[in-house]
């Protein structure tokens, strides 16, 4: 078995590994500790632990690999309310425009609870994703300008973590797309050079055959002058 629903056993493992030795930490704790030496999201690192969570349960290989035969607490969460969703984004307009971070508005609306800081704080950023038209709306009745995705402030809206992986995807991107750029110009002046090349060459062979032409033509008219003196 190489991957685990999708995600790679190699993260899975290093997962486990952080569940066993988390000492009393909140999984929102060990989500960090994951995305910290992943470069993974916190949503990334609670969706795999769903998936070790859902394969311990069922495969005894699998724990005795994993977990020494027993197998990682299962944290519940409960579906989103329109509501609840709607109290979330307007109490994160408000906190914004008070100068607060999201983050920290998010617990703060979690009373100082991990695992609900987190179920608010993915879900908030479902909602950003899916539904920015939404947020955009709570903002403006708020008075707040710098919390949508239209290229304004997104600051602290994202970890740390995960601001770090767009801008080393972002820099990736640029160099491959610098490396492309390089590659077609490379192409294009050698490709000039040998049309410069041929047209050197067709110029000489012109002036070449022009000459020769020329040359022709007067010879004949001289030989025609001549021919009709002697007459």
């Amino acid at each position: 078995m190489k991957e685990l629903y999708g995600f790679k056993l190699s993260d899975a493992a290093l997962l486990c590994e952080i569940l066993k030795d988390r000492k009393g930490e909140s999984l929102t704790a060990v989500f960090t500790r994951f995305s910290e030496k992943t470069g993974k999201s916190a949503g990334t690192a609670r969706n795999l632990y769903y998936a070790v969570q859902k394969r311990a349960k069922s495969d005894e290989e699998f724990r005795a690999r994993f977990f020494s035969g027993g197998a990682p607490e299962v944290m519940r969460t409960e579906p989103f309310k329109k509501e609840e969703e709607d109290m979330l984004i307007e109490k994160v307009a408000e906190g914004k425009k008070a100068g607060k971070s999201v983050r920290s508005v998010i617990m703060e609306l979690a009373g100082g609870n991990g695992k609900t800081a987190l179920r608010y704080q993915n879900k908030f950023r479902g909602i950003m994703k899916k539904d920015p038209e939404r947020v955009l709306a709570a903002c403006e009745k708020a008075g707040v300008k710098d919390i949508t995705a239209r290229g304004q402030d997104v600051s602290g809206m994202v970890s740390e973590v995960q601001f770090a992986r767009v801008k080393r995807e972002i820099n990736g991107l640029i160099s491959r797309i610098a490396a492309k750029k390089q590659r077609e110009n490379k192409f294009l002046r050698a490709r000039v050079a040998a049309l410069e090349a041929e047209v050197s060459a067709l110029r000489a062979e012109m002036l070449y055959k022009s000459r020769n032409t020329a040359a022709g033509y007067f010879r004949v008219q001289r030989a025609r002058r001549g021919g009709s003196q002697g007459e």
